[in-house]
């Protein structure tokens, strides 16, 4: 066995010599404490205020866009041009595809010609219809009139006759014959009487009345033909600018269905353009909560995919009726994105107020603490901590509503609490402290 070097036993000697020392010192310091640095305890306290607090419940939902338009082609024909791809932003107005003219112009072509025709039949009725009541019906009318006055004029004067001669023949006057003779003038005179009365009534009431009707109803007829054409000509010119398919608004197309070549349909849309300057969150809500909201409130919306900040939106509308499968109400809430940042199909999160008091007890959610199934406070009074029982209601993110167990003023003791039991002395290092 080798023995210890003299040396090596001298440094041991000092090291716990000084090891020694250093203990007795942080004993005696220690024994040294005064009572107030070892009994008092810091915290930092605030008085209980009241104030406004609301309760926020978040609400998971999709991101739409504020419209999107369905642009189809106004009718079948085979697509000359196409000028847009997904993905495109669009300006209102802009064309987005043609369509080939070359059917159209020739009917057009047809139909102009057509038109020339029909003004000329409606040129031609119109001078049957002055003809019908023209110089030729007046000179008709003018010699009927005449020979029925005529022949008025005739059957009086044999009338006279015959009455004269009745009286002579009964007077035995004259002959048998002689009377005959006048009694036959006047019964021609009477039947030529009615002949020219029947003339002029059948002429203007029935022959030129029917006439004028003829020529009226021809002046109809090739009117109504000229105005049909017209109206094919001027549907054909509008079907010409149809052509030319355009954005009905601004926007980014979000999909495509159309190639050059291809034949359209106005069945399936061509384009779908999507604007985004605003989009629309969509969530649905509950019974308990529909109720509460109103359109033009101030939403908070989170969209993780568009970035950390939240977007500020407004409720946009509310639907009136739950639907039948969830039971639930759709909210949409509008957000304005000029950068077009936020896209149609991203996750959101809304926070919805659901409750608000605007009068309420209210401290730090961080005060509160739990033990035995209850939650409590302490408070500070005459320089010692007070354990106080509470109930609470509403809740955000760093207050809690006090509806029993505080009252305004009371000084509560917001940090430093965690290591408190009841009646322990305090020392305030910030805050406000009671009177007493």
């Amino acid at each position: 066995m080798v023995s210890a070097n003299p040396l090596s036993k001298y440094l041991l000697f000092i090291i716990m010599s000084c090891f020694l020392v250093f203990s007795l010192s942080s004993c005696a310091n220690i024994s040294g404490l005064s009572p107030t640095n070892e009994d008092y305890k810091p915290v930092v306290t605030a008085r209980v205020r009241t104030g406004a607090i609301q309760n926020v419940t978040a609400f998971t939902g999709m991101v739409r866009a504020n419209q999107e338009i369905y642009v189809s082609a106004p009718f079948p024909g085979k697509v000359s041009e196409v000028f847009f791809e997904v993905g495109d932003k669009v300006t209102e107005g802009e064309i987005l595809f043609t369509l080939s003219p070359d059917e159209i112009q020739d009917n057009i072509a047809i139909l102009e010609e057509q038109l020339k025709v029909a003004q000329a039949n409606v040129s031609l009725a119109e001078n049957g219809v002055a003809a019908a009541w023209g110089s030729q019906y007046e000179s008709q009318k003018i010699q009927l009139e005449s020979a029925l006055k005529s022949a008025e004029k005739n059957y009086i004067a044999l009338k006279a006759s015959y009455d004269e001669y009745l009286h002579l023949y009964e007077q035995k006057m004259i002959t048998r014959q002689q009377f005959m003779e006048i009694k036959t003038r006047f019964e021609q005179a009477k039947i030529a009487l009615n002949s020219a009365i029947d003339a002029y009534d059948l002429y203007v009431n029935q022959l030129s009345k029917e006439n004028i009707d003829i020529a009226d109803d021809q002046l109809i007829q090739a009117q109504a033909s000229f105005d049909v054409i017209r109206l094919q000509l001027e549907s054909a010119r509008k079907k010409l600018d149809q052509t030319r398919v355009t954005a009905p608004i601004s926007g980014v197309i979000g999909s495509k269905q159309i190639m050059t070549g291809a034949l359209s349909s106005p069945e399936i849309p061509a384009y779908v353009i999507l604007d985004q300057s605003s989009v629309l969150v969509m969530i649905t809500v509950t019974e308990q909560v529909i109720n509460r909201l109103q359109k033009g409130d101030p939403v908070s919306v989170e969209i993780p995919s568009a970035g950390s900040t939240p977007y500020i939106g407004k409720i946009h509308f509310i639907s009136p009726s739950a639907d039948d499968t969830t039971m639930a109400y759709t909210v949409g809430i509008k957000i304005d994105n000029p950068d077009g940042h936020i896209k149609p199909g991203m996750t959101a999160s809304a926070g919805i107020r659901t409750q608000k008091r605007d009068n309420a007890l209210i401290i730090p959610l961080s005060s509160v603490l739990t033990g035995d199934g209850e939650s409590y406070v302490f408070t500070m009074k005459n320089g010692k901590a007070v354990k106080r029982v509470i109930t609470t209601g509403l809740t955000d993110d760093e207050h809690v509503e006090v509806t029993s167990g505080l009252n305004p003023g009371d000084i509560l003791i917001i940090k430093g609490h965690q290591y408190l039991r009841d009646q322990d002395a305090i020392r305030i290092i910030k805050g406000e402290a009671d009177q007493e």
